[in-house]
């Protein structure tokens, strides 16, 4: 699971998007999340860059400004207490997916890449779905404040619902699942998010093994699986992200 904070530019002339302004870690390396502010706030200590507001997107349902971050061994994180510890007069927490969905506003078309045509309609409810060690999702929904349009962002916990398959090859991947992890809630999450990658590699060199190249067979399955997943599920428009809905079939 990893953790990144974009550096703020020292000057206004300094507005990079390098990988370089981005500072990474990785959750095993640190007891709670407040270690990993500590060490990334000490490059900043006793300079007018020292930030006084933070909102950070956390993965998690949050209530009253903490959290119990989702897929991490970590103690509840408390904003209010952050604030204190931290030196930093304002701390919201805010969930990841609800911080993604403000940023869609800034995305310019040239970072989009179609999955399945669609036509777009502007002041439409927007969904938004990110598969990664969990499945976030959030809604975007259309609204007027002073005379703007803008959009209220509602951070939710869809990827939890329970798995539904809509056609054979879902149904078998369904069974595959159940049978791999008995007595377990099959929900979107466990299908189709995080080490659900291998699972869903796995359910393809089954019932597809004359698909299964030599490289893949060389490289091996954690090296291969994301790739060959992207590509076949494009091509073949199967497990759920590029299966038609049922009003197009």
């Amino acid at each position: 699971f990893f953790l990144m904070i974009r550096r703020p530019p020292r000057s206004t002339q300094s507005r990079s998007s390098a990988a370089s302004d981005v500072y990474k870690r990785q959750t095993y390396e640190y007891p709670s999340i407040e270690g990993f502010l500590v060490d990334f706030l000490e490059e900043y200590k006793g300079e007018q860059l020292y930030p006084q507001y933070a909102i950070i997107g956390i993965a998690g349902p949050i209530t009253n400004n903490t959290c119990v971050m989702a897929n991490t061994k970590w103690p509840q994180v408390n904003g209010y207490e952050l604030s204190q510890n931290l030196g930093i007069p304002f701390v919201k927490l805010i969930n990841d997916f609800e911080a993604i969905g403000y940023s869609l506003m800034a995305l310019p078309d040239s970072d989009e890449t179609i999955i399945n045509q669609g036509k777009k309609e502007d002041d439409q409810p927007v969904g938004v779905l990110g598969p990664g060690t969990g499945l976030g999702v959030c809604h975007l929904i259309p609204s007027q404040r002073n005379g703007r349009s803008i959009y209220d962002v509602f951070p939710g916990e869809s990827g939890h619902v329970l798995f539904s398959p809509q056609n054979e090859q879902e149904w078998n991947y369904f069974q595959f699942i159940k049978k791999r992890y008995p007595n377990q809630i099959i929900d979107l999450e466990k299908c189709f998010a995080g080490p659900a990658l291998l699972d869903i590699y796995d359910f393809l060199r089954e019932t597809q093994p004359d698909k299964e190249s030599a490289l893949e067979k060389e490289l091996g399955r954690e090296q291969i699986a994301g790739k060959l997943i992207l590509e076949r599920s494009i091509d073949q428009s199967c497990l759920l992200y590029t299966s038609p809905s049922p009003r197009d079939s």
